[in-house]
């Protein structure tokens, strides 16, 4: 969350001229497809609260990478923060046998210390937190990015991780397309 995922992909797919997958983009037709639409979202939201409906949404999560996978054979993929994190080991377990043919799976974080991660991508959302006022997410956003950075399911599903401290988007891009190659 707030790492770059869709410049970064955006950057990769014009490089490799291949399409870019947002599944941030992609979810709600998914969702819709599993019967949790965008009005029921909203609606859930309205009456859980943002932080509730993000923990519930996770199967639908789930279903949205293993979907996306089915659909398309190809492409760069940017997930959203949530679609590689997962308590549930079932869920988890799914998700990871999606990615297990891939060896070009990259974790994007700013730094190798994950404190200062956190820092970064907090102050990073905060433009992003002016925007969505409705959804209060000084509250949630920095318990979410915090989960996000040490949750462990990142890392058991990447296969490289690139740091984007101190480097442009396009400066992280190149190292990508170095290490895959």
């Amino acid at each position: 969350m707030n790492v770059g995922k869709s410049t970064i992909g955006k950057l990769l797919s014009e490089a490799t001229c291949l399409p870019q997958l947002s599944l941030d983009e992609l979810r709600w037709k998914y969702y819709e497809e599993a019967g949790f639409g965008k009005e029921k979202v909203d609606l859930y939201i309205e009456e859980h609260g943002f932080l509730n409906t993000f923990w519930y949404w996770k199967k639908y999560e789930a279903y949205t990478v293993e979907r996306t996978f089915e659909d398309y054979q190809y492409g760069v993929f940017d997930l959203g923060g949530g679609h590689s994190v997962y308590e549930d080991p079932v869920l988890f377990n799914r998700v990871s046998q999606c990615f297990k043919p891939f060896d070009n799976v990259v974790l994007i974080l700013p730094s190798e210390d994950k404190k200062e991660s956190i820092e970064i991508l907090l102050d990073q959302g905060r433009e992003k937190a002016e925007k969505c006022k409705h959804l209060k997410p000084e509250y949630w956003m920095p318990i979410l990015i915090e989960h996000f950075v040490n949750h462990p399911s990142n890392q058991l599903l990447a296969k490289h991780i690139v740091y984007t401290k101190g480097k442009t988007p396009m400066m992280t891009r190149d190292e990508i397309l170095e290490r895959l190659r």
